[in-house]
């Protein structure tokens, strides 16, 4: 089954509003990010965010991305997947900033968390994002 379809089917089978996810061997808890209104309203107005907690983007088909930090009070760190659910890039993003942070190269997936995850956890470019 397709990344892009495995993932539609998981989210949509799912009644909880978080999901477990893995970046190679850490776990994550992820809410999704899959209909343009969540997309649009993101991370926006929260002041905290859990250790290890995250939000995550499904896009329906791989496409350009950029992220940007307009009414987010906090700093993060996003990554982006592709179709493959591979680690492209990272880019760590400054709190209340319109800066586009954009993805290398077209993605199915953006994941964003605390900022200085993916460095504290020694994730880099290449690294696979699991369903639990």
């Amino acid at each position: 089954m397709a990344p892009i379809v495995f993932i539609q089917a998981f989210i949509m089978s799912a009644y909880a509003a978080t999901f477990p996810i893995r970046v190679n061997d850490v776990a994550l808890t992820v809410e999704i990010a899959q209909t343009p209104t969540d997309q649009r309203k993101g991370l926006q107005h929260r002041t905290h965010l859990p250790a290890n907690h995250g939000m995550l983007f499904v896009f329906l088909n791989p496409r350009a991305v950029c992220m940007w930090m307009r009414d987010v009070p906090i700093d993060l760190d996003v990554g982006f997947f592709d179709d493959k659910m591979q680690l492209v890039n990272v880019a760590t993003m400054k709190r209340q900033t319109d800066t586009h942070h954009c993805a290398d190269r077209p993605v199915a997936y953006a994941l964003e968390v605390n900022r200085d995850w993916f460095k504290h956890h020694n994730i880099k470019p290449g690294a696979l994002l699991k369903l639990e």
